[in-house]
């Protein structure tokens, strides 16, 4: 438990939820006792197993509503790492014997992106595909004209984010759709390879709007715990089915994911998603983001607001604000907060367990200012009273450094 000099408690404050969203506890007890009731394999052909199986139906159909695709192209697994694994190994098995063959094929990409599509690409790469990464601009978003000249017949993927994890600005998802669709009317109309275009939804799902449809995507991957759910657990949604599966078994998700559906997991998203929109989650996510601006304003702290700080509402996540203090060291900032009951990363969660600066920070502007700066996430379960501890702590943090210079 942790006190204060004086004696007091002190409330946790949690501001990482980038890297993952605290648990929706009253949802999940909720369906923990509804589940107690007709616990079974959903894959069972009983009325208990066929009930689970029509719970977890009721929400593939759910998320297909919401980001506007047939529901039968949506499929339950572990999260955003494997939904992206399972879309370069689709790319793989494709393309990979006519790249033996002699043929040449691009993958088009940003080194903007979350470690499990550099890693992925950097392995496609060893086996004979060419990665071409488009260009970014100052906030780290994916450079439109480049991204159009480096379009070729040989392309077959195009991988883009839709938010970054670490800055939260996002791409124009619907704009780079609209490109690629063009192309492959135009350019690519008697060619049997068009070019794919994926998304790694991760930090966006839940917070803005995906409509499929409008962005001309045919794939894109979620993971439940960034909304409050459980973690491993997501979805990939492969337009026309076109993935193979990585594991083979019992021939469940129509035979892309073989193995018994986390039924606890995929119904607890499925309520959550239903709390988001109910009670207007984003509105408050919102109000919390502006106070944040406005007290670093009034504060002495010297910052700055990294990436985004003269975009447009609509092209950046409200949860994340990626922080440049100039008189504090990432290390320092972590360490103090930490031992003050305050939570929050200076990069990315799935790179850490260390304490380590932004790789996309330093790829923007530099090492040292990625050692200064510091990722806050907010969440629905933060309050006003949240953002004036951290703002409060930090003010001391610099007071001290100042004064010891």
């Amino acid at each position: 438990m942790l006190k204060d000099k004086e004696g007091n408690v002190l409330k946790k404050v949690y501001l990482d939820s980038a890297s993952t969203y605290l648990k929706n506890w009253k949802i999940i007890k909720e369906v923990i006792g509804e589940l107690e009731e007709i616990d079974a394999n959903p894959h069972s052909n009983h009325t208990m197993g066929k009930t689970i199986k029509g719970k977890i139906e009721k929400v593939r159909r759910q998320i297909a509503e919401y980001i506007n695709c047939n529901y039968e192209d949506i499929f339950f697994v572990s999260g955003g790492t494997e939904g992206n694994n399972m879309v370069f190994n689709y790319i793989f098995n494709k393309y990979s014997s006519r790249i033996t063959n002699g043929e040449s094929f691009d993958i088009l990409t940003s080194n903007m992106e979350h470690e499990s599509v550099l890693s992925s690409l950097e392995r496609l790469k060893e086996s004979g595909f060419n990665i071409i990464y488009v260009d970014t601009d100052k906030y780290g978003r994916v450079d439109i004209e480049d991204l159009k000249k480096k379009l070729s017949s040989k392309t077959v993927l195009v991988s883009i984010m839709a938010a970054n994890n670490e800055t939260g600005v996002m791409n124009d998802i619907r704009k780079i759709g609209q490109i690629i669709s063009q192309y492959n009317n135009l350019e690519l109309k008697d060619s049997e390879d068009k070019i794919l275009f994926h998304s790694d939804c991760v930090q966006v799902f839940g917070k803005k709007k995906i409509d499929i449809e409008e962005m001309n995507l045919d794939y894109i991957t979620v993971s439940f715990h960034k909304i409050g759910g459980l973690n491993s657990s997501g979805i990939i949604y492969a337009r026309d089915k076109k993935m193979i599966p990585i594991l083979l078994g019992g021939n469940q998700e129509s035979g892309m994911k073989s193995g018994t559906v986390d039924a606890l997991a995929v119904i607890v998203a499925g309520r959550i998603l239903e709390d988001i929109i109910e009670n207007d989650i984003h509105t408050k996510v919102r109000e919390l983001r502006k106070y944040l601006e406005t007290k670093l304003k009034e504060s002495k702290i010297e910052y700055e607001i990294n990436c985004n700080d003269d975009l447009k509402e609509d092209e950046y996540l409200d949860e994340i604000t990626n922080i440049y203090l100039k008189n504090i060291d990432i290390q320092s900032a972590i360490t103090i907060l930490d031992a003050n009951g305050i939570y929050i990363s200076g990069g990315s969660a799935c790179s850490s367990g260390n304490i380590l600066h932004s790789k996309v920070i330093e790829k923007i502007y530099d090492e040292e200012r990625a050692k200064h700066s510091i990722r806050i996430g907010i969440g629905g379960y933060n309050t006003f009273e949240d953002i004036d501890r951290i703002i409060s702590s930090l003010e001391k943090i610099e007071e001290r450094r100042t004064n010891n210079k």
